[in-house]
């Protein structure tokens, strides 16, 4: 089953990921010989020319009887350039003047590509999988097979062609809970770049940290709180945790696309935290929860609020530069199952669903003693909410309701419409997200262990509301508010990362541990 999906945007990850290689412990390793085979760079024309006057005197001989027809004033075209003796192209490929970038060619077109050696057309294939187009959309799966195996699976979704595949995963050390993509590069010593990076939440008391770009890494790049010895990780036994660590599983997680470096989690320990990316460091731990925090969500446009909602049935809106931790609260009919705010320019909406199948819309400038509206949307618990970011009103709702497991909304009249009910086949809902690059576009966790990719518009509902809508430009600039002070201005603390340099670097021990439900 997949529990936990994320879409990555487009030109986020690198067109030709980093392989990871193990290395030895004299910091030597070895690239497997189809990629060495595959990135030989030819050697130039007058190289090749030396290299065979080296391996022998016909050789010598051949070379220079022609030169001596180059040399003659009368030789006819064939004659002066051996024409005769010229493959039928194979070798002529790579005479061919100027330097050209070899990934830079790649991207275009593999198979025409004339530093690409190989003749292998099924290695030539593999390595076309393996770039990376700026068209390419990727999806992440949170995936637990059989409640034993956990990993993270990174897929490339073709729209056009309407085709996905994995390009790489990694391995998870128990159930996948949660994630949070991220554009920080958090194990840098420089934060100012871009980065394409994702947190994961699962039944252990940490986070871990992963370099997309990275394929084929054992480990993850950076650990949020957990073991003080990073040799237990996904080892099962009492962990002896750092300070500040979440000490149960961590259920949410909230990344600040305005204060990049600001990670928010909530945990089953009853906490939410806020951590800071430039030092993997807990910052702050709020405690204003009487259960489980099932679900956080930072504000998209005003970056020091905090939504957070769980078990006890709760939901509080925090300004987090405050020392009182909770500005105002709202106690629901059941507990908490997912959070999500409306964007820009309705930022000030929050919309909560429930476990008895009921979604609520507050206004919390007007506080939350009532809400804008009260849905009745699935039978059973409405696990996750996915608000359209580009597309205003568009939202979804996902639920294990056997013959409705995922419906369309339109909430941009007020009152919400269901524009579609429906897919009893696929059976449940666990989570949802719309992409911003194709906002039609609703990928699904469900019992399978492979994403669901819905075009939204093939709905008629859908087509009927939002058939004619067309993007926006906006001319308006976001005001930008005041941002919290959320670095400790501490270096970045090397025993919370993990390194990649040699031989430090150990492989996981196990397949996991045995999964279950968040509650």
């Amino acid at each position: 089953m997949i529990s936990t999906i994320a879409w990555v945007g487009r030109g986020k990850a690198k067109n030709t990921p980093t392989k990871f290689v193990d290395v030895d412990q004299d910091g030597e390793g070895e690239q497997p010989e189809d990629l060495q085979e595959m990135q030989e760079v030819p050697q130039p024309v007058e190289e090749k020319k030396s290299k065979k006057k080296a391996k022998g005197g016909d050789m010598e001989e051949e070379d220079s009887s022609s030169e001596e027809i180059e040399d003659d004033a009368g030789a006819t075209v064939d004659e002066r350039y051996n024409m005769d003796d010229y493959s039928d192209g194979e070798e002529m490929a790579w005479e061919m003047e100027g330097d050209k970038d070899f990934q830079a060619h790649m991207s275009y077109n593999i198979k025409k590509d004339p530093y690409v050696t190989s003749k292998n057309l099924d290695t030539i294939n593999e390595l076309d999988d393996y770039l990376i187009r700026d068209s390419d959309l990727i999806i992440l799966a949170g995936v637990s097979e059989d409640e034993e195996v956990s990993h993270l699976d990174v897929y490339v979704f073709e729209s056009v062609e309407q085709n996905a595949y994995i390009h790489h995963d990694y391995l998870l050390p128990s159930f996948p809970l949660c994630m949070a993509w991220l554009d920080f590069p958090v194990a840098s010593q420089t934060h100012e770049g871009r980065s394409n990076m994702v947190a994961v939440g699962t039944f252990e008391p940490y986070i871990e940290i992963w370099d997309l770009d990275i394929v084929d890494c054992p480990t993850p790049i950076a650990i949020l709180g957990g073991p003080e010895d990073l040799e237990q990780l996904g080892v099962d036994g009492p962990l002896t945790l750092v300070p500040g660590s979440h000490t149960e599983s961590v259920l949410g997680l909230s990344w600040n696309k305005n204060q990049r470096n600001a990670l928010a989690s909530a945990s089953a320990d009853h906490t939410v935290k806020l951590w800071d990316l430039t030092n993997a460091t807990c910052l702050k731990t709020l405690t204003h929860h009487k259960d489980k925090v099932q679900s956080v969500q930072w504000n998209p446009v005003e970056s020091p609020y905090l939504a957070s909602g769980g078990f006890d049935r709760a939901v509080h809106i925090c300004d987090v530069r405050t020392a009182a931790g909770s500005t105002m609260s709202a106690t629901l009919s059941a507990d908490i199952e997912n959070i999500q705010w409306i964007p820009s320019p309705h930022h000030n909406h929050i919309l909560i669903s429930t476990e008895d199948g009921f979604v609520y819309c507050y206004d919390i400038l007007k506080g939350m003693s009532q809400p804008l509206w009260k849905l009745q949307a699935h039978t059973k618990p409405v696990h996750t909410i996915a608000v359209n970011e580009k597309i205003p009103g568009l939202i979804a709702t996902g639920s294990v309701e056997a013959n409705a497991p995922l419906k369309i909304w339109d909430i941009s009249k007020g009152a919400p419409e269901c524009l579609f009910s429906g897919l009893e086949d696929i059976g449940q809902v666990f989570t949802a997200q719309f992409s911003v690059d194709e906002p039609f576009y609703l990928a699904c966790g469900v019992k399978d262990d492979k994403p669901l990719v819905v075009n939204t518009l093939n709905f008629p509902g859908v087509k009927n509301a939002y058939g004619n809508w067309t993007e926006q430009k906006k001319t308006e600039q976001v005001p930008d508010f005041a941002k919290m002070a959320i670095s400790s201005g501490a270096p970045l603390t090397t025993s919370r990362t993990t390194t990649l340099h040699a031989g430090k670097n150990k492989a996981r021990k196990g397949k996991g541990k045995k999964g279950g439900k968040k509650k």
